[in-house]
């Protein structure tokens, strides 16, 4: 068996901070013989806040992230911290020599990452970017048809994810000149780079429609985000709000082909449905369901790290895909207030 692979963690106020320590998470690290080792929150009152939650049970809080980013038996670090303190974080993890996870979205700067890629790339090691639904089994499905071209030429891609006004972190939103597109329609611009590339030129419409609702701050709450792909004659779009009502069920994807559609809602646990203008063996004409695995999120993000770092496979996702989602989500959003 290989030698156990030991993670460590900086920060725990990100929205995705317990994906090491859930419950799905666990089977995955007892199948590649991996373990959490330790975890730093840099913020004593967020440390109270948050760290005595049942999900932190058992889990080893140190006091001391020099000492924990200096240990050489960590191979990777998870960079769970708030965004916009996320890059200097992740840069002391690689100086370190650690494979890094980071959380989205990776700063608000360009340049800033392009560094970042930069010094871990000299130094052999891998970023990987938290972006949640890479690994989501029917959007995996549909970027495989696109890609094998059994919709035809995509014309027209729609993107939509919203959340609750209860979102936790909705209190933040204020903070990015973007808001909540920034904040959490990130994972959508990495789907519209990786089906389309970088676009050629990005059209945002951006409001702070909620204006003092429940107390929170006003902050860009409300979005639809338009890439033009005048080369490739094809449109995308991205909606998105922070005050829908049960928001989960009905976030969505459709893509439309010259020879087909694919519409995928939810996009958790997904749903997926085809529509063929010819049938397409296994495939027929027309409107259908399509299996697809119910996999749990962050479990194939975990996996591919793990053998990463142990040099059994390389990263699915290149720098420059990831620099190429920066860009565009920077172009459209901007960065910090």
């Amino acid at each position: 068996m290989a030698q156990t692979l030991r993670i460590g963690q900086i920060g725990i106020a990100h929205t995705h901070a317990t994906k090491v320590v859930q419950p799905e998470s666990q089977p995955v690290l007892r199948r590649l013989n991996a373990e959490l080792a330790g975890v730093y929150e840099p913020d004593p009152e967020m440390l109270a806040a948050r760290g005595g939650r049942e999900v932190w049970r058992g889990v080893r809080f140190v006091d001391d992230a020099d000492r924990l980013l200096a240990d050489d038996t960590i191979g990777v670090v998870f960079i769970e911290t708030w965004p916009w303190e996320s890059i200097p974080w992740a840069r002391r993890a690689i100086e370190a020599g650690k494979h890094v996870h980071l959380d989205k979205p990776p700063g608000t700067a360009v340049e800033a990452l392009r560094e970042l890629y930069q010094l871990a790339g000299s130094a052999g090691l891998c970023i990987q970017m938290g972006y949640q639904w890479r690994y989501n089994p029917g959007l995996e499905t549909i970027q495989g048809w696109v890609r094998d071209g059994l919709l035809g030429r995509v014309t027209f891609a729609r993107f939509r994810a919203g959340s609750e006004p209860e979102y936790y972190h909705r209190n933040q939103l204020h903070r990015y000149a973007g808001g909540i597109m920034i904040e959490e329609n990130c994972h959508l611009f990495d789907q519209v780079a990786w089906m389309f590339g970088k676009a050629d030129a990005i059209h945002p419409f951006l409001r702070s429609s909620a204006r003092g609702f429940d107390g929170m701050p006003d902050g860009t709450d409300l979005g639809v985000i338009v890439f033009d792909y005048r080369e490739q004659g094809a449109l995308a779009v991205i909606e998105g709000t922070s005050l829908e009502t049960q928001a989960g069920p009905h976030r969505r994807v459709e893509v439309h082909g010259l020879g087909g559609s694919a519409i995928l809602e939810p996009i958790e646990p997904p749903q997926l449905q085809l529509c063929l203008r010819e049938p397409r063996p296994p495939f027929r004409e027309g409107w259908q369901h399509v299996e697809v695995e119910a996999r749990p999120r962050y479990v194939g993000d975990l996996e591919e790290l793990i053998q990463v770092a142990r040099g059994e496979r390389a990263p699915r996702f290149a720098p420059e895909h990831d620099l190429i989602v920066q860009e565009m989500l920077i172009d459209a959003c901007g960065g910090m207030r």
